[in-house]
């Protein structure tokens, strides 16, 4: 079953490997697991066997811009982890307890703020309610934390911030005590495109429930689908995941959501993206500037590079995106893509390695900054051609690296993240470069999704998808749904705007109807900020209009943490999409 995990103590028992991290504030999976690790996660396992200790989520700290380090990388000086790292035979921050066997608990701070109520206890410890604060920052591997930041492992205290040995990951951990474990959900049902644009139907039916309507596009042939059928509100979806002919670049499939009076202001990306530039968006002079891994934080991470181009070209800002674009150029690594870890406005390659998801997100502004503005085909062309090279694999079945290291830093080929999976980018790339290879990756890419949903949906468990898996659509390294995954619904919502894709609209339904099984938006069981709630409100979009305006509403009307630097963004970049501001570019 799939486990929603909001603290990362439980990671030492997952079996990590602690050298190496890899993913939003995770770390790659490691399969050879130390002797120590495989009794920490033996006694995890009979103490939840024996009912002994409650695996559920908890409202532990959520993820302040975590730092995704590729295999073989280094910790990032001043990153901020993704919910923070505990000391492996360490000792627990101002306010925390030590816990028996050598894993501190009491969660993390985000940047400025303090841990919420518990902590995760290690086996044999305990917990403090409460947690710890380290005013700021926790311990990293191996060493103690002290007030104001963290230790690196074997190195000094972060500035602004804590740097964890780049960020934590929940890869087959166990939840927090206090929440609830994974249950309910089941398919969804209706809404499967045919050829030509049928959903569920006969032929020469309207399209029922999660049909194809591109807004202010024209509809294939006059508006009619090329199978009999006619479209709903103009438009049609073909099985391929594509626009039936006719289709502008400006249109959207699916439904889009309508804010209520109480929050029009809150459905402005634009307020919300002034907000946000102001906190992260930090000029190194001459032309560059960079996104601050948390407020202050004197290092930044190629995700959020990513995120603030596309948050950059959907605002309209041209002089910040360049200055974003010109700091990725200046610090990349032998193969031509950003070191994933950078501190301050220091230039040139310092060997951290790529992580991938952040090169398709500059890739993608790329794209739409060509059609926005122009002259940026070469540059998108030549991103997108090296992520082709470096950071994918071939297959049977192809699939998506999660960074450029070699042979993953050791780790072995098939690791995937199923947060990486950008398909509706790749759709668009076929095209922009004549490349079908992005067609069949995506494709494949669909096969290892519904593979995952299966894995929980078989067990009436619901519908997500594993932080990390395996290239055969299973998940070795664990099942947690934690600061990766959560990403996964936002980047299918993408594809079925854009495309109509029918396994996209099926991947949605059922998030949609693990939702719905929870009692709704507000009732689900995560950290309550936009990194969750967001992509999950996405999901409506795929359904009926209903079900768009009431999962937004409940997304928008909740109490929310969303001022660190991973929230903050995957907020704006959820109010882009929802507002049809998110275009595919040509």
């Amino acid at each position: 079953m799939i486990t929603p995990v909001r603290d990362s103590a439980v990671a030492l028992a997952a079996g990590l490997d602690a050298d190496i991290p890899y993913g939003h504030g995770g770390r790659v999976p490691s399969v050879a697991r130390e002797p120590g690790t495989r009794l920490a996660t033996l006694l995890l396992s009979l103490c939840v066997a024996a009912g002994l200790l409650d695996c559920g989520a908890s409202d532990s700290g959520d993820a302040t811009g975590g730092s995704h380090a590729p295999a073989g990388g280094t910790s990032a000086t001043g990153g901020v982890p993704s919910g923070g790292t505990h000391a492996a035979g360490g000792t627990a921050s101002v306010g925390g307890s030590l816990a028996t066997g050598g894993m501190a608990n009491g969660g993390s701070s985000s940047v400025g703020g303090a841990h919420s109520t518990g902590g995760v206890p290690a086996t044999g410890g305990s917990y403090s309610p409460g947690g710890s604060s380290a005013t700021g920052g926790n311990s990293a591997v191996g060493g103690s934390s002290t007030v104001g930041g963290s230790s690196a492992a074997g190195g000094s205290s972060a500035t602004a911030g804590s740097a964890a040995t780049g960020g934590n990951s929940a890869i087959g951990g166990t939840a927090a005590p206090g929440g609830t474990k994974v249950t309910g959900g089941s398919a969804g049902t209706a809404g499967v495109t045919s050829a030509g644009g049928t959903a569920n139907t006969s032929a020469g039916g309207m399209a029922n429930t999660g049909g194809s309507k591109p807004v202010g596009g024209s509809s294939a042939s006059g508006g009619s689908s090329s199978t009999g059928g006619a479209s709903t509100t103009g438009g049609s979806v073909s099985t391929g995941g594509t626009t039936g002919g006719g289709g502008s670049s400006s249109s959207y499939f699916g439904f889009q959501p309508v804010p209520n009076s109480q929050n029009t202001a809150n459905f402005n990306p634009a307020t919300w993206y002034t907000t946000w530039k102001g906190k992260f968006y930090v000029d190194c002079g001459g032309g560059q500037a960079r996104i601050a891994n948390g407020q202050g934080s004197n290092n930044t991470v190629s995700e959020g590079m990513g995120y603030g181009m596309l948050l950059a070209v959907g605002n309209a800002d041209k002089t910040a995106f360049d200055a974003l674009w010109a700091y990725y150029k200046g610090r990349v690594d032998s193969n031509g893509l950003m070191n994933w870890s950078i501190d301050g406005c220091t230039s040139g390659n310092n060997n951290a390695y790529a992580a991938t998801d952040a090169d398709e997100d500059v890739a993608m502004a790329l794209v739409q900054a060509d059609a926005k503005w122009g002259g940026y085909k070469t540059d998108a062309t030549n991103l997108i051609n090296l992520i082709k090279k470096y950071e994918t694999a071939p297959g049977p079945p192809s699939y998506l690296r999660p960074g450029d290291a070699a042979n993953n830093g050791g780790k072995g080929d098939g690791i995937v993240n199923p947060s990486y999976f950008a398909i509706g980018y790749w759709h668009v790339w076929a095209t922009y470069l004549g490349d079908t290879f992005w067609n069949q990756l995506a494709t494949d890419a669909y096969t290892m999704l519904a593979a995952y949903q299966k894995l929980t949906i078989s067990g009436s468990t619901g519908a997500l998808v594993p932080d990390w898996g395996n290239s055969q659509g299973q998940n070795p390294y664990g099942s947690s749904y934690y600061y990766d995954a959560c990403r996964t619904p936002w980047r299918v919502a993408v594809d079925y705007a854009w495309f109509g894709t029918a396994a996209a609209q099926t991947f949605l339904q059922n998030v949609s109807s693990y939702v719905d099984g929870k009692g709704g938006i507000g009732s689900l069981s995560f950290d309550k900020n936009s990194a969750f709630l967001g992509p999950f409100a996405l999901s409506g979009t795929a359904v009926s209009q209903a079900k768009a305006d009431a999962y937004l509403n409940a997304w928008l009307s909740t109490t929310m943490d969303d001022t660190p630097y991973f929230q903050g963004s995957l907020r704006g970049l959820c109010l882009l999409l929802a507002n049809h501001s998110f275009p595919k570019g040509p």
